[in-house]
């Protein structure tokens, strides 16, 4: 790591968790954010990611790139082409392969170059670093890349990639056992790190069918074994499915891995390369899990785990999006078992073959509910001191995921798991027991993600964020409601249970209009300004009172028809809430009052007829 922002990066760790003690090169005694324990340690000279030395009961880790992204996001500014450095005009490109994506430069070099990007819409800019791809190029944004949306890399316009694959110029093919396809170039690379031959489709639904034809060719017949290693998301994973089943039917011999996902944010094969975690005992993880993905039947994946688990005799598993328990019973087990040894199969087949025969005949597979409900995170009022986990519920049809809540009372019972079940998805249906409810929960809540929560609209002065609907802001940037309906923000997780208060927010600084403030003027004059400057200082009240310890009401009085009515209906509506002109507290129930206060975090302007 660059020595100078290895020491930005230990002074902030060394801030936030509190390290106790160095010993033996590590930094030792910080508090874990998860557990709370003292036992966070991180390496002294290469600080690259944080762990958890409690593994059985947490082990949690974290790259100081997810910690602290802000470090990692402006390459050209810190390293510029300088006279010391031969004037290299790949500076940039380079600190960013080698710091921020842990590459060896000399594995990479010449594969790539440094180039630029602006967008016109926009008025941005970026350095890039381009590879080659196909008839054109693709390349990746590496300064401050949240400027731009979504778009994190960009393929070169008008260019067609499809049944094409990107190669490491130092990776040959033609003579290999494997072939992993993988989605991003960023990816094989990693692989390349680890002698793992790797191919990049640029995108998981591109299907290297002209690639693969040339391959073919080029090799005589196919006998390697294709590797289908797309990202862990949903469209990774559905492709894989669609890909394997084309290749095979082109004649190729075809697994599949996959990176089980934990926690917040995606990982990839780059992420494995930086955390240490493409050892040889890994890649079988991963490939047990590609196995589970594109097992063909429920019988087929649960054979699969209990080859690998071996202990269990009972166990759930999701197929298809449907809820199954497997059971082997043991004693029909070892009698299978003692007619095969008087068999002539004991002569003629494996015994690995045999050991499935056996298990084949003694256990049973029965579902128990007809979708896959999925327990996502724990979240709770602390005010109102009642507590929810939230659900995500899928079917195997193509109808979108239910998500919703259940109480504890609710998943305490196969009774009222099934209740809550059929009231919250239509025709969602659990008939399993509630012991076996208890074996599925168990597994689920161990460790569950807890999402804070806030039961307004507006600005949470404890976690420093504005939480506005389905979009939430926080230190300038914008950030979209993600699928699980929180807001994963840095290490803050944020919601609001707020469902009273609908803003319409727009995102697209090109469609805002400044032609109302002539009309604001032309209505209602320097009074209608003042009310303005004060509703825009609302937003920023809590603020205000922190640093001067009050934000003044205002009290807008007039005539009946004078406009009082119109002004605030259009200054809700500058924020976002059309159509609401506020409520009378004189006409209103002390509840009642309270709950319309408690709504939005800003400050009170009231109508005095």
């Amino acid at each position: 790591m660059d020595a100078s922002l290895a020491q930005e990066i230990l002074d902030r760790l060394l801030k936030e968790f509190r390290f106790k003690k160095e010993m033996k090169g590590y930094l030792r005694g910080g508090e874990c954010p998860t557990c709370k324990k003292k036992e966070l340690f991180v390496h002294a000279g290469n600080p690259w990611v944080v762990r958890c030395g409690r593994l059985n009961n947490c082990g949690e880790t974290w790259h100081v790139k997810d910690l602290y992204p802000e470090l990692f996001d402006n390459w050209s500014d810190r390293y510029k082409p300088l006279p010391e450095n031969n004037n290299n005009p790949n500076a940039a490109a380079d600190a960013y392969l080698k710091i921020s994506r842990g590459f060896s430069l000399a594995k990479v070099q010449g594969m790539y170059t440094q180039e630029s990007y602006f967008d016109n819409n926009l008025k941005l800019g970026s350095a890039t670093v381009r590879f080659p791809f196909a008839n054109g190029w693709r390349e990746r944004l590496i300064d401050q890349p949240y400027r731009f949306g979504k778009k994190k890399a960009n393929f070169q316009y008008g260019m067609k990639y499809y049944g094409h694959w990107w190669k490491p110029d130092s990776v040959v093919i033609q003579s290999v056992k494997e072939i992993w396809l993988v989605e991003g170039i960023f990816d094989a690379i990693a692989l390349m790190h680890h002698d793992i031959p790797a191919v990049a489709l640029g995108s998981c639904n591109n299907y290297p069918e002209e690639a693969l034809r040339n391959l073919g060719i080029s090799r005589g017949n196919q006998d390697c074994t294709l590797v289908w290693a797309l990202d862990g998301d949903n469209a990774g994973r559905s492709y894989t499915k669609k890909h394997v089943e084309q290749a095979q039917a082109a004649g190729w011999n075809c697994v599949a891995a996959q990176i089980p996902q934990k926690g917040r944010g995606k990982i990839d094969w780059n992420d494995l390369h930086q955390r240490d975690g493409l050892t040889e005992k890994d890649i079988e993880e991963y490939k047990y899990h590609g196995a589970l993905l594109i097992a063909k039947t429920a019988q087929e994946k649960a054979l699969l785990i209990y080859r690998h688990d071996g202990d269990q005799t009972e166990f759930y598993f999701d197929f298809s999006n449907r809820l199954y328990w497997f059971r082997l019973d043991l004693e029909q087990y070892n009698k299978a078992r003692q007619i095969q040894d008087d068999s002539e199969d004991s002569k003629t087949m494996s015994e690995y073959a045999l050991r499935d025969q056996a298990l084949v005949t003694s256990s049973t597979i029965r579902q128990i509910a007809n979708c896959m409900p999925r327990a996502l995170y724990f979240q709770e009022n602390l005010i109102t001191n009642e507590s929810w986990y939230y659900f995500r519920v899928s079917f195997p049809h193509d109808g979108a995921p239910v998500k919703n809540t259940f109480t504890a009372a609710q998943i305490a019972s196969a009774a009222e798991f099934k209740k809550r079940l059929l009231g919250m998805a239509g025709g969602a249906m659990y008939s399993g027991s509630s012991m076996q409810l208890d074996r599925i929960l168990a597994d689920q809540l161990y460790n569950i993600k807890r999402v804070d929560t806030i039961d307004f609209i507006g600005y949470s002065i404890e976690h420093g964020c504005y939480v506005l609907g389905d979009v939430a802001m926080k230190d300038g940037v914008l950030n979209e409601v993600n699928s699980e309906d929180f807001f994963d923000i840095g290490k803050l997780s944020i919601k609001s249970l707020n469902k009273s208060v609908h803003l319409t927010i727009n995102r697209d600084r090109d469609d805002y209009r400044t032609d109302w403030i002539n009309q604001l003027w032309t209505a209602f004059g320097a009074k209608g300004l003042a009310a303005l400057t004060f509703w825009f200082g609302s937003l920023f009240a809590e603020q205000i009172r922190a640093s001067q310890s009050s934000y003044p009401f205002l009290e807008v009085v007039g005539e009946a028809g004078a406009g009082k009515s119109t002004l605030i209906e259009f200054l809700w509506k500058l924020f976002g809430r059309n159509g609401y002109e506020g409520f009378d507290p004189s006409k209103s129930s002390l509840a009642a009052r309270a709950r319309n206060f408690s709504q939005v975090s800003t400050c009170i302007l009231t109508v005095q007829p």
